[in-house]
């Protein structure tokens, strides 16, 4: 997983099919258990153009409310909100076999209470050539 960022845009959140799905199961697992955060490293290897830096990775944490993304000032995205609105936004995690190369947004859903005002948004994008030749 490499996490690609630039001030003023939308980051991405880039992973073969198989680490993606891997990811949305790490993450399903959490919210199944009892602990209250996961803290999941990112890889820093390789040229983070045509976004600014790399993001050390995503730090999730179960809270009450609405999803809320944000950079932290050590350089991770942190996810905070309610274990269903959690679970609603780990699905977006999850690739099928056909979908190589495309990409998901967890925020495009009108389910209101789910996003928190001021979240920001992700990208989550799965080309399993690309993070094999950045890794």
């Amino acid at each position: 997983m490499k996490i690609y960022f630039s001030p003023g845009q939308v980051p991405m959140l880039l992973d073969s099919l198989k680490g993606m799905n891997a990811l949305e199961e790490k993450l399903q697992a959490f919210l199944s258990s009892s602990a209250k955060a996961i803290a999941l490293a990112a890889s820093a290897g390789g040229s983070p153009e045509p976004y600014d830096e790399l993001l050390a990775g995503l730090e999730v944490q179960k809270g009450e409310g609405p999803i809320h993304l944000s950079l932290t000032t050590e350089g991770w995205l942190r996810l905070v909100g309610s274990p269903e609105n959690l679970k609603r936004y780990a699905s977006f995690f999850h690739f099928e076999e056909d979908e190589e190369g495309s990409h998901h947004h967890p925020e495009y859903v009108q389910v209101e209470g789910y996003i928190a005002a001021g979240s920001m948004s992700l990208i989550l994008e799965v080309d399993s050539e690309q993070e094999l030749r950045t890794s």
